[in-house]
Formats: structure tokens, C-alpha cells, sequence
């Protein structure tokens, strides 16, 4: 027993350190059938004993697949599902939903000793029947218990075993495996995806022995080559071997150039694989390069294009609870020294909650589980993506379900209770402990797509709300009838078919590939051009999902539109064009009677893209080492890390641009001279060196003293430096006109506050440019509200007089950007201010005083990183952008649900405590979960006991907030307001890709030259607390205007936009775009 004390020991310490006409169903869409309809009796029952349960092996639940093909060629589907024990059995479909279980006289029969997980179909030898392979797992040693199975098809409903004949037994313990031509030469090879020992004792010693030891091709996956119907193994070659936990897999012509890629979702700590096929026998593994984050504990996995853009998406599973009390009582917290010890091993950021990455059109993706409404599902194990109603656009569907909750706190809580009474002497049975746990039937889930990047659970609506534990699925048409039904692999309970009956409801067209030469026709693509003007893509590939195979047909739904034309891209690089196919139809396309004319392969772009970058500019923002969250544990980011900011102008008279970029703490900030060619050059100052212990925030140029020239105040913040210290005092350095600047203390007032905006003009209209300077933070105090300065030039002096002239900017929040513009057209200069936590706010300048006032038609509180103005309507007026931090995040806020913060010193011991609050239906409920919570207020774990009694208190009963402050944020979203001239604001919405990343800065100019105003827009917040996804998914964009406040979305590969680093600021110098990034290298784009 002292095996399972220290294993349970192990789980016992973790911790926080447009309009449409689409036809969508509002009943019943799908219909369970009975058993005694179907015929189908399948249930993968698990029965755990003594010598065979989770705790020795914890693969036990992982269930079975499912696989939906045609194999005797009738025209109709038939199934077969694999079991973790016990016999698999294959189905035949005699019509009408009716099947028949044709196991045994089929000849599928195993070991009785083997674990089957995956199901794959292809035509092995080429002679146009579908063979079966079979993946085999488990936790025997016995080299006869892991042998795969490969089933050739004899053509009469019986199969002949061929595995060790054809060369594919493997031997490893292979989760699933996929038939894939990688070397286009028209025959099918074999890619098994193997796992190393999952048995609780084989893993400590990988842990203790390290893995190159263990590494061979029983742990790895194997890649075999067909040479005339045998196999060869090419793995090593091929570059594929690598020891990891892979779950999920996906051949798919990833950047789409015409070879077959491969995606391997790895559980555990190894980061997922995007093995990208280098046309040379090979694959290169490129998802650090393409995706800024993945799942944690990776499950299924499926590709295909989610958004009608000709690009495919990428959705994986994980195991993030559901909701509320999901998360509070069955996720462990995250410890941030094991996350970042991940990143600097080079694991890659991984949290624990699905990931839909959206393709950008330049080989990068960028995650918007959050935004699409999907990433948590709680513990997930297959996803498909297909269209279930018919109305073009891809659904998902999702199985879900653990037989028991492993991960339950208070389980493990009450064993831990037990283990410390007795020790190591603790001496229950397995089967004993397992009793303890709890066990949840779930909900499977149907994302409807609602094709704008945004997915509405429809499984209960549409009849797919059985509660169970559900693994592999597969979808196909069974009954021929036009639509997707799906099959579903339950443990312990009767498989599930559900029949689809929205036929009818929606247009669709079905396109069958043949070969009469039985030549491989996975992968081959197809793009339909709707008659609606929409265009959608599929691409043949049956293996999705987790150990399941769906079927092999490309099925389009078409809504109430029909086919203009349709493209089909064979593998060997021929395409066939097919003007007005008929709809509501099967439509059989054989390769080599096809009318094919060569294809050519490109990127998505016009090849004219409005923005090239250049990386002209030399330099890297060095951020500083500063943990914030051992002052504020429970801060929502790191208020260290907003920088680096910039401003422009001409600095030593030259009349070019010139640019300052500020430093962290430690840091000089730099000033870039340009040249006479506008090439920027670093010069050294001597001023910036010797302040380098500031944290350079927000800057502006102003001619303080009327010499002429430019002088240069720079905001100093940081949340590192104590209240009080000399080092929040703002600067301003003097020019000597020449680009040489000292460090004047007796213009500026020593205020010591943490401050970030800055602007300068001339408010109170003497003819003096004067500065107004807004606090940003109070260190270690968040989210106190600091107070924000008026500066009036007097003399060339900055005078501070807030309080005469402007008292309400005591206070005024905490402030991340502000603008001078006369807003209102009464003819002086008004300040519009926005923060975190706040209202979009209006000083308005009466006479030179500064009274603070609400914005007319803009009243929503919000995240608010950054304000423009310009005018985006062509009506002569100032209208605004409002960047947010957008709505992919896991965060929401509602007008009558607000986010809420709450900060108080709860527990009297003098530190400022910090409480998010969302709102679980109807109640108000800590967004952190018990045990972090409890690391800042250590009388949680008194007063809730247990995970269950904290996941069931609303928030007021957790924490006394009748003295607490209290801030709120209503909305998310980044926006534009149009001005009706008057200083009256209308909301005009952005699209929703602007949502997908904070904006942290634009530009407005007319980039494509038709006249109208457009918008970059840049922005990313990686410092996030490790339990909130950091808010990596920005690439920069550029929003087309249409000269009438509406704005449209041009995706990277057209735009050119690739900055897709911690942006936090862009400024042009002299026709060049740079964006400045926290912690990297400044980027440079030049403009067409």
C-alpha cells in the first residue's frame, strides 16, 4: 500500500501559489432510438476489481470509439465500436435506422486480454473494400495484449486479421491511428499514434529514470510507408518520434499546400504537436511557432473551417468545469511556480480549458474558446465539427463524462484526513477508496454556430441532453435522409444513436470521392460558392474526435441557398470544376473520369498586402523581475508589466519625426532620431541613463519654456515602487534644441504618484501648452482609486492646480488613457479619459476649469486600455474608439450582471484584499476557488470546511462587503461612438474579431486609399494570473471603413498584420508603424 499513500499524497498537494434567412431549429432536432428499433445492444461496461481499477491504471475510463463506414459498399453506413473490455462489435446497416450485429461471422473478434480504443477505415490493398484497423491500449506488459489489429475486408462481410503479416501490429499502447497518404503517391499509409505506459508504477519510473531511457517504438508514435500493400516503418525518418500522451488525432492539410499535416493532442504536460509534412518524407513540428497557447491536459480533437473563411480551425478538448460549482469543487488550482517552470522547460503555455484557434491566414492561430462561448466543458473527451442543421455553417459537438470524479477536492480531502490517521499504515483497498468518490453523469454538448465566431449550447433544445459518460462519437447520414445522425460510446450504459430530422429544413449537397483505380482520395478538398454569395471549404478527413472515425463523405449545408459552382482539389494537385450542381443530393465524383485541370497551391492573400513588415527598428523592451502577487495575491494581472509606451516628434528640429520609447525600472528609455531618409537611429542621452531606475509609462512632447523646440515629460509609474517613493515623481526633461535634453526638477511639481497618461495642450487657453497627468495604480493596493493631476504652465513651470481648477480628477480612477479633444465643438480643449474599472469620462473645459462630466450615449463601465479620436464617419465631427479588453476571456459582464470587484483589508491584518465576482445564474460568486482564496484570507478553510460548502455560498456570505470597495464593469467589448457633432455619442459596433484581443492602441488613416477612414488596432495582456488565460490571441488588424462608422475585418494574410507579441503601443514615425512590445523586440511596418 505505500505506493498508493504516496500517490494520493501527490494529488493531495497542489496549489494557487448580419441578417440572415437561415433556418434554425427551435424543436426537437434529434431523436434517440431504441434498442429495440436499431438493433444495437452495444455497452462498454467497466467493472473495476482489485487488480484492475483506476488507481493502478487511470486510462480505465477512458472508454471506447466509434466508427461510422460503408463497408460492402451498399450505399449505407455501418458501425463499429470498440470496448475497453470485452468483445468490439460491427454493425451492419440494413436500412431504416435497422442494424444488424454481424460481429462474430465477421471475424472481428480479439484477445479477450485486449483494451480496444481507436477505430480506423482504409483501403489497405487497394481493392475498393474498406479494411478496419483497430488501436489496442490497456495496462498489460504481455507483448500479445498490445498487438493493434488490422482488418482486410474480403469483400463478403467477412475480415481477415493481416497486422503482423502487413508489418502494423506496432505493439506500443496505440490510442488511435489514422490513415494518411503523406507522400501523395496515391496509397494509403498508416500513422499509429502510441502512448507510453499509463500504469501508475510504469510512470514513476519514467519520473524516476528519466524518459530517454524508455524511449523506443513501444512509447512512441510510428509512421509506416505502404510499399505495395506492406509496411515499412519511417518514423525515425519521418521525425515523429517523440514520448508523450497523445489523445487526439488529426490528419489535415493544415496551411493548406496540398501535403496532409498531422495534430497529436497530448495529455499531461507535454504540449500538443502540429507536425507540418516538409514534402520530404518528414514532418516538423511548428506549434510553438503557430499558436501562443494550448490545453493543458488535451483530449479531442478536430479540424475544419468554423467561420466560411477557407481556412480550417482547430478545436481541442480538455476538462475545466462547466460551471460554478463544477470548478469550485473539482479543479485543482494551479500553482504558478509549476506553470512557469513548464514555459521555461520549454512545455509551452498550457492552461486547462478547451481551445478553439482560429486560423489568422499566415500559418498562426490565434485561441477564442472564451469568445466562441465553449471552453469549458467540463471533463470532455471527443469534438466533432459538422453542420446538424443544414444552415452552412460548422457545428460542434461535444462528449462528456468521467465515471468518477478523481479530481473532487473533498474526496481527496476526506482521504487525506484518513491517510493522516493512520499513515503509512493506511491500508484500505482500492476498490474501498473508489467507493469514496463521487460520480456525475453529464450532459453532452451541440455548439450551434451562429456564424459570427460565437456558439450557443443546443443539446437539451435539440434533444441531446442525456446525462451519462460519454467518450467516442462519430456522425454520418444513416438513413440517407440529408443530415448528420451521430452514434456515441457510453460507458457502462447502452450506446446512443440519435436520428437527425431537419431534413428539409435547410438546403445541403453531399459529394462521395471515388478512385476506380482505388487511388487515395483522403484530403481531397472542396470548396461550394454558394448562390448567397458564401463560400465554404471541407476537406476529407474521417478521423475526429477521440478513437473514432466518422464518415467519408463531404457533406455541405447550404441553408435556404444552392450551389453556383463547386471546386474539388484532388490529392495529386488536379482540381474539377462543376458549375450549378443540383442540391438535396449525393454527388459522386470519380477521380479518374473527372474533368481536372492543374491546381496551384497559395496563401489566402491578394499578394498585395497594405502593411510589410520591416523590423527596421532595433530594439527590445527589457522588462524588470517584480512578482506582484506576493504583495496582492489575488491581483487579476500584474499592473508591473503595462509597458513600453511611445510618442512622436520632432526632437532636435531637423522637421522629421523622431520617437521616444520608454524603459522598465532598470531601463533607460530610448530616443530614435531620423535621418534624412527617415531611417530612426538610437542617440544616446545621458538624462534617460541616469534615470533608469524609473518605470517610464506614458510620455508627451511639449515647448514648456517657448524656446522653440520640444521638451519631453515622461510619466513614472510601475506598481513596484513603494507609495511615496521618488521614483513615481513625473519628469520632464528640457531640450537644448538640438535632441540633447537634461532633467529639469524645478518646472514640475514633486508629485509622487503612480501615473501612466499623460497629455499636453493648452486648457486653459493662455497660449501655453499645459499637461494633465493620470494616476494609474496605487502600489500594492489595487484596485485603490488614485488621484490624477491638472499641471498649468506658468512661466514655463508646471504648477500643480488640481484642486483650483480641476478637484474631481482627485480620485478619478485608475487610469489607462486619456485624449484632448474638443468633443463637444464649443470651441476649447476637453480631456476623455478612460480606465479600468471605470466609465468612459469627459472633463469638460469650462473657461479653463475642468468639471467632470457624463458622456451623452455612452454610459457602460469596462476594462478600458485605450481612447482615439477621428473622425470615422466623414461628417466633420471627433468620433471615438474605446478599446476594451474584449470578450475572449473567461470573465463576463452584463448591464444587470455586472463583473464585480471588491477590495477591503477582510481579514484587519494590513494588507488590501481583492475579491472578482461573477455571477453564477442569479447569485454572486468568487471567480477564485477555495483554496486561493483561502491563501489570502486563511479563515475561509474555518468557516467552509469543504470545496462543496464554499462552491455553494454566495459571495456575501464568504466575506463582509458592507465596507468594501466596490467597482463594477458592464461591458467587455471594444467599441467606436459616433458624434452627432454635439458631444452625443451612438454606439456603432466593431466586428466581432475586434473583440478577440484588447486594443490597446489604434491609428486611423485611410490605408487602402478609397477615401474612407480605417483603423489598426493593436493589443495583448500576457501577465494575467496563471488561473486567467493570458490574452495572447491579438495579431494586430486592420478594420476597413466605409466612410460611415462601419468597419470590416481584413484578415492578416491580406493585411499583413503580424503582431502577435505583448503589444502595447503604436505610434507612425514618418510613415512607419511600430508597435511596441512588452519584454520583446519593438516591431515596424511599412504602409503601401
Amino acid at each position: 500500500m505505500r505506493f498508493l499513500y504516496l500517490f494520493i499524497i501527490t494529488l493531495l498537494f497542489s496549489s494557487c501559489s448580419q441578417e440572415d434567412n437561415r433556418i434554425i431549429p427551435t424543436v426537437q432536432t434529434f431523436t434517440k432510438l431504441s434498442t429495440a428499433t436499431t438493433g444495437i445492444t452495444f455497452n462498454n461496461e467497466i467493472q473495476e476489481t482489485q487488480t484492475r481499477n483506476h488507481f493502478l491504471w487511470p486510462s480505465i475510463y477512458n472508454g471506447g470509439g466509434v466508427g461510422v463506414c460503408d463497408i460492402n459498399n451498399d450505399g449505407l453506413l455501418d458501425i463499429m465500436m470498440t470496448k475497453t473490455f470485452g468483445n468490439d462489435e460491427l454493425y451492419l446497416n440494413k436500412g431504416g435506422m435497422q442494424f444488424e450485429n454481424i460481429s462474430v461471422k465477421a471475424g472481428i473478434q480479439g484477445n479477450p486480454n485486449n483494451v480496444s480504443s481507436g477505430i480506423s477505415f482504409g483501403d489497405v490493398n487497394q481493392d475498393g473494400y474498406k479494411d478496419i484497423y483497430v488501436s489496442v491500449f490497456g495496462s498489460s506488459d504481455k507483448p500479445e495484449d498490445k498487438l493493434n489489429r488490422l482488418y482486410i475486408n474480403n469483400g463478403d462481410l467477412t475480415f481477415t486479421e493481416s497486422a503482423a503479416e502487413l508489418g502494423v501490429q506496432s505493439g506500443g499502447f496505440t490510442i488511435q491511428s489514422a490513415f494518411i497518404d503523406f507522400d501523395l503517391d496515391g496509397d494509403e499509409d498508416l500513422y499509429v499514434m502510441n502512448q507510453p505506459s499509463n500504469v501508475r508504477t510504469v510512470k514513476q519510473r519514467y519520473k524516476d529514470e528519466g524518459e530517454a531511457k524508455f524511449t523506443n517504438p513501444m512509447t512512441t508514435d510510428r509512421l509506416y510507408r505502404n510499399d505495395g500493400g506492406k509496411y515499412t516503418d519511417v518514423s525515425k525518418a519521418a521525425g515523429i518520434e517523440k514520448f508523450a500522451y497523445g489523445l487526439g488525432i488529426k490528419v489535415q492539410d493544415i496551411n493548406i499546400d496540398g501535403y496532409p499535416d498531422i495534430y497529436i493532442a497530448n495529455d499531461y504536460d507535454k504540449p500538443d504537436f502540429m507536425y507540418i509534412n516538409n514534402q520530404k518524407g518528414g514532418f516538423v513540428n511548428m506549434i510553438d511557432d503557430a499558436v501562443n497557447h494550448i490545453s493543458n491536459f488535451s483530449m479531442g480533437v478536430d479540424i475544419s473551417d468554423i467561420n466560411n473563411d477557407g481556412l480550417v480551425d482547430i478545436g481541442v478538448l480538455d476538462m475545466a468545469g462547466a460551471n460554478h460549482y463544477r470548478s469550485k469543487t473539482n479543479m485543482p488550482s494551479m500553482s504558478p511556480k509549476q506553470f512557469y517552470k513548464n514555459v521555461d522547460d520549454g512545455l509551452h503555455y498550457q492552461y486547462m480549458h478547451n481551445t478553439l484557434q482560429l486560423n489568422n491566414g499566415n500559418n498562426t492561430f490565434s485561441d477564442i474558446a472564451y469568445l466562441a462561448g465553449m471552453a469549458k466543458t467540463d471533463w470532455s473527451w471527443s469534438l466533432v465539427m459538422g453542420d446538424f442543421d443544414n444552415d452552412a455553417n460548422k457545428d460542434i459537438y461535444i462528449t462528456n463524462g468521467i465515471k468518477k470524479d478523481i479530481r473532487n477536492s473533498d474526496y481527496l480531502l476526506k482521504l487525506k484526513d484518513r491517510i493522516d490517521n493512520a499513515g503509512e499504515k493506511y491500508s484500505a483497498s482500492p476498490l474501498e477508496i473508489i467507493d469514496l468518490i463521487p460520480s456525475t453523469p453529464m450532459s453532452n454538448y451541440l455548439y450551434h454556430n451562429d456564424g459570427s465566431l460565437h456558439f450557443t449550447d443546443k443539446a437539451n433544445d435539440w434533444g441531446l441532453g442525456d446525462k451519462g459518460y460519454s467518450q467516442g462519437c462519430a456522425y454520418g447520414d444513416l438513413d440517407n435522409d440529408g443530415d448528420l445522425d451521430l452514434v456515441v460510446n457510453n460507458m457502462s450504459a447502452l450506446a446512443s444513436v440519435y436520428e437527425n430530422q431537419v431534413a428539409g429544413a435547410n438546403n445541403y449537397l453531399r459529394i462521395q470521392l471515388n478512385s476506380n483505380k482505388n487511388r487515395s482520395i483522403l484530403n481531397t478538398k472542396a470548396y461550394v460558392h454558394g448562390t448567397d454569395g458564401t463560400v465554404q471549404y471541407a476537406e476529407l478527413a474521417p478521423i475526429k474526435g477521440i478513437m473514432s472515425y466518422s464518415e467519408d463523405i463531404l457533406h455541405f449545408g447550404l441553408s435556404d441557398a444552392k450551389v453556383d459552382k463547386l471546386e474539388v482539389i484532388w490529392p495529386d494537385g488536379t482540381f474539377t470544376t462543376i458549375k450549378s450542381p443540383n442540391v438535396n443530393k449525393v454527388l459522386e465524383l470519380t477521380y479518374e473520369s473527372a474533368d481536372k485541370k492543374p491546381y496551384s497551391y497559395k496563401v489566402n492573400t491578394n499578394g498585395n498586402h497594405l502593411l510589410t513588415q520591416t523590423n527596421r527598428l532595433k530594439h527590445k523592451h527589457m522588462e524588470n523581475e517584480y512578482d506582484d502577487f506576493s504583495t496582492q495575491l489575488l491581483l487579476p494581472y500584474q499592473p508591473s508589466k503595462l509597458g513600453p509606451f511611445m510618442s512622436t516628434s520632432d526632437a532636435n528640429g531637423d522637421g522629421k519625426e523622431d520617437l521616444f520609447i520608454g524603459g522598465a525600472t532598470g531601463q533607460a528609455g530610448a530616443l530614435f532620431l531620423s535621418d534624412a531618409n527617415g531611417a530612426l537611429t538610437k542617440s544616446t542621452v545621458l538624462a534617460f541613463a541616469t534615470d533608469r531606475d524609473y518605470e517610464d509609462m506614458g510620455s508627451t512632447w511639449l515647448d514648456v519654456d517657448a524656446d522653440g523646440d520640444q521638451d519631453l515629460y515622461v510619466a513614472s509609474g510601475g506598481y513596484e515602487h513603494k507609495v511615496g517613493s521618488s521614483n513615481l515623481i513625473d519628469r520632464l526633461y528640457i531640450n537644448d534644441g538640438n535632441g540633447r535634453f537634461t532633467r529639469s526638477t524645478t518646472r514640475v511639481p514633486k508629485i509622487r504618484q503612480s501615473t501612466m497618461a499623460v497629455i499636453s495642450a493648452d486648457f486653459n487657453g493662455d497660449g501655453k501648452v499645459d499637461v494633465a497627468s493620470f494616476g494609474r495604480i496605487v502600489p500594492g493596493q489595487y484596485p485603490k482609486l488614485p488621484d490624477s493631476y491638472l499641471l498649468i504652465n506658468e512661466d514655463g513651470k508646471l504648477k500643480d492646480k488640481t484642486e483650483s481648477l480641476a478637484p474631481e480628477m482627485k480620485a478619478l480612477g485608475m487610469i489607462t488613457d486619456a485624449i484632448a479633444s474638443d468633443y463637444d465643438a464649443d470651441g476649447d480643449i476637453d480631456i476623455i479619459v478612460v480606465g479600468d474599472w471605470s466609465k468612459v469620462k469627459a472633463l469638460n473645459n469650462d473657461g479653463g476649469k475642468m468639471r467632470l462630466t457624463d458622456l451623452d450615449g455612452i454610459d457602460n463601465s469596462g476594462l478600458y486600455t485605450h481612447v482615439n479620436m477621428a473622425d470615422l464617419d466623414g461628417d466633420g465631427d471627433q468620433d471615438m474608439i474605446v478599446g476594451n479588453i474584449g470578450k475572449n476571456i473567461k470573465w463576463k459582464a452584463f448591464k444587470d450582471k455586472p463583473f464585480r470587484l471588491y477590495a477591503d483589508d477582510f481579514d484587519k491584518n494590513g494588507g488590501y484584499d481583492i475579491v472578482l465576482a461573477n455571477y453564477a445564474d442569479d447569485d454572486l460568486v468568487p471567480v477564485r476557488g477555495r483554496e486561493c482564496s483561502s491563501q489570502q484570507l486563511p479563515y475561509i478553510t474555518e468557516e467552509f470546511e469543504t470545496f462543496e460548502a464554499f462552491a455553494n455560498a454566495p459571495l456575501d456570505k464568504i466575506y463582509d462587503l458592507e465596507k468594501a470597495q466596490n467597482l463594477e464593469v458592464t461591458d467587455l467589448k471594444s467599441t467606436i461612438y459616433l458624434n452627432d457633432g454635439k458631444g452625443k455619442f451612438t454606439m456603432s459596433k466593431l466586428p466581432v474579431e475586434a473583440q478577440i484581443a484588447p486594443i490597446n492602441a489604434t491609428l486611423v488613416m485611410d490605408i487602402n486609399k478609397d477615401g474612407n477612414m480605417d483603423i489598426i488596432a493593436i493589443g495583448n495582456q500576457y501577465s494575467m494570473e496563471v488561473e486567467t488565460t493570458r490574452l495572447d490571441a491579438g495579431t494586430g488588424m486592420v478594420l476597413l471603413g466605409d466612410g460611415k462608422g462601419n468597419f470590416e475585418y481584413l484578415i492578416n494574410s491580406q493585411s499583413g498584420m503580424n503582431s502577435r507579441g505583448n503589444a502595447k503601443d503604436m505610434v507612425m514615425v514618418n510613415g512607419l508603424v511600430v508597435v511596441s512590445n512588452n519584454d520583446a523586440l519593438v516591431e515596424s511596418y511599412s504602409i503601401k
